[in-house]
């Protein structure tokens, strides 16, 4: 027999803030949208990604650095005035660096990116943002393509075949 504890109490990672406007202390939703980015210490689009996002007012930006100390952030901080870097002391999973961005931004919806992704500003327009704001929601899966532009399956459906679970790929949500 196993046990798992029902209690979740999340590790604390120390971590310097480096640029971008001060957090205020009492929860208030000052953008409507957040966008955490996640660096992967890939630099393909990391400068494009600043470039196309620091510019907007519309969102607030939280940039999540690993403790290899990226020796440029302090050259990015200056670039992008608004982008607010988080520089962290300790090694942690993806989901602890999520958890972290969620827990410093400054906005209801947070948009997670990594920093080695190429996402166009056309793609954050502000008729999204009426939209994600009028639902309430927001939950998205990007549509991957191939070299010939084919979509490429990215959803997992479960579903029984012959009284067994099977998993099918798709390529968009059945609920719309």
């Amino acid at each position: 027999m196993s046990s798992t504890r029902l209690t979740f109490k999340p590790r604390r990672i120390p971590y310097a803030v480096l640029g971008g406007a001060a957090k205020a202390r009492v929860r208030k939703y000052l953008f409507p949208l957040s966008i955490v980015i996640l660096n992967r210490g890939g630099k393909l689009y990391r400068e494009s990604v600043l470039e196309e996002l620091g510019g907007r007012e519309d969102y607030e930006i939280v940039s999540i650095e690993g403790p290899e100390a990226v020796p440029e952030v302090d050259t990015l901080a200056k670039k992008h005035p608004a982008v607010r870097f988080l520089l962290l002391q300790a090694d942690c999973t993806p989901g602890e660096k999520i958890n972290l961005g969620i827990d410093e931004a400054q906005a209801k919806f947070v948009f997670v990116i990594s920093s080695d992704m190429h996402i166009p500003l056309s793609t954050l327009s502000r008729r999204i943002l009426e939209k994600i704001e009028s639902r309430g929601l927001l939950c998205t899966l990007p549509v991957l393509k191939n070299q010939r532009l084919e979509t490429i399956p990215s959803l997992q459906v479960p579903g029984l075949a012959a009284q067994r679970l099977k998993i099918v790929p798709g390529t968009r949500s059945m609920t719309g």
